[in-house]
């Protein structure tokens, strides 16, 4: 989409998306900084975006915002934040209810063994999609893809 519109900001911040891995390690793969920063970069230049694409973009940026020189935990943790702050701005936007979901898995920490991120994405922000729109994908109320085959 970025090449068959360059001034689709959003195209650009699926692109960097694409460079943060948050379910696995590592998290950005080392030497896909650059790209990704010149994606949100692109990204952030198109002002013609609603105020809901810059807040994504914005949030991303924090991700790959001084990659030299700040460790990568506390740029997760930057848009974690970021991401929380849009979720909880506007409650009933689906997608930033589930990145900000993903944004705690990607920084929830092996150690916890209450698993507390993990079950604030699920029970806060998930589950509550899952009532509103049961017919979604990975929803518990669709059967499970072999099961359809069938």
């Amino acid at each position: 989409m970025a090449e068959l519109d360059p001034r689709c900001a959003m195209a650009h911040w699926g692109v960097a998306m694409t460079y943060f891995h948050q379910l696995w390690d590592p998290p950005i793969e080392p030497g896909t900084t650059s790209t990704a920063q010149k994606e949100v970069q692109r990204g952030a230049a198109d002002r013609g975006g609603s105020e809901r694409e810059r807040e994504f973009i914005h949030a991303l940026s924090l991700l790959y915002q001084d990659a030299a020189t700040v460790r990568i935990a506390r740029r997760v943790l930057n848009y974690e934040h970021a991401m929380g702050n849009r979720a909880a701005e506007n409650r009933k936007d689906v997608e930033a209810q589930v990145f900000y979901a993903l944004a705690l898995l990607a920084n929830a920490s092996p150690a916890d063994k209450t698993h507390a991120k993990q079950k604030k994405g699920r029970r806060s922000l998930l589950e509550p999609i899952d009532r509103a729109i049961p017919a979604t994908p990975g929803s518990s109320s669709l059967p499970h893809p072999c099961i359809r085959q069938c």
